[in-house]
């Protein structure tokens, strides 16, 4: 679930105006939030993977269409995309073309999603780092609910280098049938020193992802599955949400060569550093130098997760703070309440 990031939708970039006063915000980038959900969900035992050309990639294609989600079977955890905030602004390919250069989503390579296990490394060559991406894998099936504190930090080296802004909110998870369930709620926005409140939140509820914006006061309805339908939104290679961790060790070999780091002053503590670079060829390779997962050894989850971006050495810094997992979270958590004073649109699949 590495990449809404994903990756899973999800934390929006947001940069200043040219003058860099705070009043004109655009938003850019579902860069690598979701680091949880889908560690937790990519790999449910509940949850059949689909192939190319089925409702996944469906999935995928329409919210590709909106240049805010990954395209088929694109491993872009990280996936940028750039949207004006003008209300009806949804510039990019429609649902039904073919990816060009200009629209294929970080981490897209040559392979199909439905390629076998057996092409991708059965090993990393390091028992520890083997060790390390299997007890990810397994924590992974064993979360049923899972919320945390999310921090994330946007670090900009042009044209101002080490400028930060900076997102803070919450993620929950729950395990559900027919498809999980998850929220990613960012209420404080910091810059230059100065903390505002700005409300940026995203549900799902297993059928329609809801984006709620409180700078434009808009609410905005998108189903990416059917009712249902069962689908793993999390996959690397297959879903809508493609979120590296929590994925099986061939598939996170697949994508990444995988090294273990040694530990740094300022590295969160007990923790495992793995280095991930992705693996040429690949539309990842050519967006992002590196990834970096902070595994807790004892949580067996990332409680940080670093990437460079490769056109401009741009930093994404996301924190897992106060992780509870298998809680018991109510479903009163996950539900969608409208604010007074919003917009909504809504935006069905289309009839196939």
């Amino acid at each position: 679930m590495l990449l809404l990031l994903c990756r899973i939708a999800l934390p929006m970039e947001l940069t200043t105006d040219t003058n860099g006063c705070n009043a004109h915000v655009t938003r850019q980038g579902v860069d690598a939030i979701g680091a949880n959900v889908g560690e937790i969900a990519a790999n449910s035992t509940h949850v059949q993977p689909c192939s190319v050309g089925t409702s996944s990639t469906r999935i995928a294609r329409r919210l590709a269409s909106e240049q805010r989600w990954p395209l088929p079977h694109g491993r872009g955890w990280v996936q940028s995309f750039q949207t004006d905030d003008q209300p009806g602004a949804r510039p990019g390919v429609t649902a039904s073309q073919p990816a060009g250069a200009d629209s294929q989503p970080a981490g897209t390579d040559s392979q199909p999603a439905s390629a076998p296990d057996d092409a991708a490394p059965s090993s990393s060559g390091d028992e520890r780092i083997d060790s390390i991406l299997d007890r990810l894998e397994t924590k992974g099936k064993a979360v049923r609910d899972l919320r945390t504190e999310v921090r994330r930090e946007a670090i900009e080296n042009f044209p101002v280098e080490g400028e930060k802004r900076t997102q803070d909110g919450k993620l929950l998870f729950r395990r559900l049938e027919p498809n999980p369930r998850f929220v990613i709620r960012f209420e404080k926005f910091t810059a230059d020193g100065i903390v505002r409140d700005d409300l940026q939140a995203f549900w799902f509820d297993g059928e329609w992802l809801i984006e709620l914006q409180e700078k434009t006061k808009r609410a905005i309805r998108r189903q990416v599955v059917r009712p249902g339908e069962k689908v793993d939104v999390f996959k690397i290679g297959h879903g809508p949400f493609p979120l590296p961790f929590g994925q099986s060790r061939r598939d996170m070999l697949r994508n990444f060569s995988i090294r273990l780091a040694p530990p740094k002053p300022h590295d969160p503590p007990n923790c495992d550093h793995l280095v991930c670079i992705p693996r040429a060829s690949g539309d990842l390779e050519r967006r992002y130098k590196q990834v970096d997962l902070y595994v807790d050894r004892k949580l067996e989850l990332p409680v940080r997760i670093d990437a460079v971006k490769k056109q401009d050495d741009a930093e994404i810094r996301v924190y897992f703070n106060k992780i509870e997992v298998n809680v018991g979270l109510a479903a009163a958590e996950f539900e969608f309440t409208l604010p007074a004073g919003y917009h909504v649109s809504e935006e069905p699949l289309s009839e196939e």
